[in-house]
């Protein structure tokens, strides 16, 4: 408790409550302080747990980057919810932080003397505020309008009075242009006329406790109290109405109902939670979350990357919103800002708490299901092209399904449960590629709620860095493989299994119906010429047809009630529109027309034939000619990686393309033959993608920064000096 303030006044007089000049010199004494500072959101702070701080002892500060423990206990059970997912110190983890960060001193350096902060540094001003806060509160001890109110309150409340109870001031703060909006918290210790006065600042609130520190006293001490708990409290003072103490609300005494914890337990390791998300594949996943709209640029993004074992992660910048058509561009934007990245972890030993976990997880879960499902269509798909074959319909939905593998990729449907919400809460975009040790590459893309799958032929030689994905924006003809009421086991959300036709497949398959029509025009005449269209024209539609009421539903639901619910509508989709002057294309139609018929374009055709149009009506002038292009793999400037000959045989090779024995006659390998890519070009449109991306930069420092600026080396393994502090391989 506050002494009388008689002791305090050297002059006789009343002191003028709170100011400084009122403090005796006496009254600041030896100090040691702790700062935290809020984690950095460019970085990976907010979940690792890292965090940059400032320490005070007497006349010496000394600053560095420490790894704190936040949250409650953990268990076998915990979902990690209770603590904002590891993301928030709450003010009950005060007593064990501070002795945490006193144990990694050694991460420290010197800063300056204590009175010799530099005012531009950031820890200027909330250290100032402290010292003027702990100043105030010295002045409203002293004071005799202070003394009176407690002398007054303790004939009311018999537990002020009583020793053996323990209590704690507490001083609410209220900053107009807050000096401390970076800061976590500040623990000050001050040993000052026989006495120790704690003070703790958190979220605009001081708290102060005044103990006896008479003989001598260890010249550190990490013991803070736990001011989280509190009972019965008494409001002694209230500044709502004082000009002069405009920045403080009140001042009020509370009795602590805190528990006394030994130092022992308080330093007692914890376990840190880990998720264990290795594979017997290499495994190459880029994930980018929503933009957070509070920091208002929605520009900025946080983002993973996987590079085999080691997962690195960090803020890029992006455009502000994106699409499916845009993952060629996105990838090699990352690819860019691959300094901006930090290791993170080993994939071995996630944090729990991370946002990527959950659909990393989720992501890994399902494609064990989706390449079940794409073995298990392989008969469905085999069946279909026979049908089609005997109906004399096979070749041109043969040459999507057994030819050229580019032409068709798989969709899978998925219901919104709390469950998948909660997995894929904040994701805006996932690609990941799977070497497995069978000589198959899975292809999994994943945006705005719904799965994507392609497959290729990993044999022979692989790049260990591929940036190439597939553009599954445009869409054909398609085939409803399969649907489920209620899902499949390990994914009960699943709703429908499809194949589709790229777009680009469906326009060369028109362009050659409508070639044919007038080659045959040309050698045999007009009459012949529209014979031929007009055939075409009849064995599309009927292929069409036949891909409408020809899908398989589960036990769990008819044929009919699979088309009430909109599972059983199959569709050929025609038609493109420039995005964004990308030179990416999307699906589109005609308003009230439905989506276009590639049937109604070959009818389309026919018609004007028979009717005798101009050349400039002509059915050539239907189609645009625009085959899809992907990316360069080295677009972004970062260069060639290993090939997996050269990471053969070394410690570089855990989990690359090349370490697995290749299956002679497995059956996932036989499904290459579908899913085949084509060698990627480089897109007209790219280039002008990437520039308007580029513009929006230089908020986050530099890119790039020339060789390879990225915080890993040839072979994915984090580089020395590129990531935290103490970040190594786990």
């Amino acid at each position: 408790m506050p002494r009388d303030p008689d002791e305090y006044d050297s002059d006789g007089g009343s002191p003028t409550r709170g100011t400084p000049q009122s403090i005796p010199e006496n009254m600041r004494g030896y100090q040691q302080v702790y700062l935290i500072k809020k984690p950095n959101p460019n970085t990976s702070d907010a979940y690792s747990g890292e965090r940059e701080v400032l320490f005070r002892c007497g006349n010496w500060c000394y600053v560095g980057r420490v790894t704190l423990d936040f949250g409650g206990a953990e268990g076998p059970d915990d979902d990690d919810e209770s603590d904002s997912e590891g993301k928030d110190m709450s003010l009950k983890d005060i007593p064990r932080v501070i002795p945490i960060l006193q144990r990694q001193q050694g991460k420290l350096a010197f800063y300056c003397n204590h009175d010799s902060v530099p005012r531009d540094s950031s820890f200027f001003e909330p250290l100032e505020t402290m010292q003027e806060a702990q100043d105030f509160l010295s002045g409203e001890f002293i004071s005799d309008e202070f003394n009176d109110s407690l002398e007054r309150f303790e004939s009311m409340y018999p537990w002020m009075n009583d020793d053996e109870v323990k209590s704690y001031f507490e001083l609410n703060a209220n900053f107009e242009n807050d000096p401390m909006e970076n800061i976590q918290c500040i623990c000050s210790k001050t040993y000052a006329r026989g006495l120790i006065f704690v003070t703790i600042y958190f979220e605009n609130t001081f708290y102060v406790t005044i103990s006896e520190g008479s003989g001598d006293q260890p010249l550190l001490d990490v013991r803070f109290p736990d001011v989280s708990n509190h009972g019965e409290g008494v409001t002694l003072m209230s500044y709502i109405d004082n000009d002069i103490e405009a920045k403080y609300q009140k001042l009020t005494l509370w009795q602590s109902l805190a528990g006394e914890m030994k130092l022992s337990t308080l330093l007692a390791p914890r376990v840190k939670k880990t998720k264990n998300l290795a594979s017997d594949s290499y495994v190459q996943s880029y994930i980018v979350m929503k933009p957070n709209k509070d920091e208002g640029n929605e520009t900025f993004r946080t983002a993973l990357f996987r590079f085999g074992s080691w997962c690195y992660s960090g803020r890029v910048q992006l455009t502000a919103s994106l699409a499916l058509a845009d993952l060629p561009h996105v990838i090699p934007a990352l690819r860019m800002q691959q300094s901006r990245l930090e290791f993170l972890c080993d994939v071995s030993a996630m944090p729990s708490r991370s946002p990527f976990v959950r659909p990393m997880e989720f992501a890994q879960k399902a494609a064990g299901v989706m390449e079940e499902e794409v073995v298990a269509s392989e008969d469905v798909l085999n069946n279909l092209v026979e049908r089609l074959c005997s109906m004399g319909l096979g070749d041109s939905i043969s040459q999507w399904l057994e030819g050229d593998p580019s032409q068709s990729f798989f969709e899978f449907s998925f219901a919104s449960t709390p469950k998948t919400d909660k997995a894929h809460k904040n994701v805006e975009l996932m690609c990941t590629k799977s070497y497995t040790p069978n000589g198959l590459v899975t292809i999994c893309i994943y945006f705005g709620g719904v799965y994507y799958l392609s497959l290729q032929e990993g044999g022979g030689e692989q790049p260990l860095l591929d940036s190439k994905f597939p553009n599954v924006a445009g869409k054909g003809r398609g085939y409803q493989i399969r649907s489920y009421s209620s899902g499949v086991e390990g994914w009960d959300s699943l709703r429908k299994v499809s194949i589709w036709q790229t777009q680009s497949a469906m326009q060369e398959e028109m362009e050659a119906r409508i070639d044919k029509a007038t080659d045959a025009e040309a050698k045999s005449g007009t009459s012949f010429g529209e014979a031929v269209a007009v055939t075409e024209a009849r064995n599309a539609k009927m292929v069409d047809e036949e891909l409408s009421r020809s899908y398989e539903v589960d036990a769990g639901a008819g044929v009919a009630e699979a088309k009430d619910a909109g599972m059983g509508e199959i569709e050929s989709k025609m038609g493109m529109v420039e995005v964004g002057g990308s030179g990416a294309s999307t699906p589109t139609a005609a308003a009230g027309a439905g989506v276009t018929s590639p049937t109604r374009e070959i009818e389309t055709a026919a018609e004007s034939k028979t009717e005798g149009m101009a050349e400039a009506q002509s059915p050539e002038r239907t189609v645009q000619k625009s085959p899809a292009k992907a990316v360069d793999d080295n677009e972004g400037g970062e260069a060639a990686s290993p090939n997996t000959r050269e990471a053969a045989g070394g410690a570089e090779a855990k989990n690359t393309p090349g370490g697995g024995q290749q299956q002679e006659g497995s059956r996932k390998q036989s499904l290459g033959a579908f899913h085949h890519l084509a060698p990627m070009r480089k897109p007209s449109g790219l280039e002008s993608k990437l520039g308007d991306i580029r513009k929006g930069m230089g908020g986050l420092g530099p890119v790039g920064g020339g060789g390879n600026a990225a915080p890993w080396d040839p072979f994915g393994k984090p580089v020395l000096g590129k990531g935290k502090l103490d970040a190594k391989p786990l």
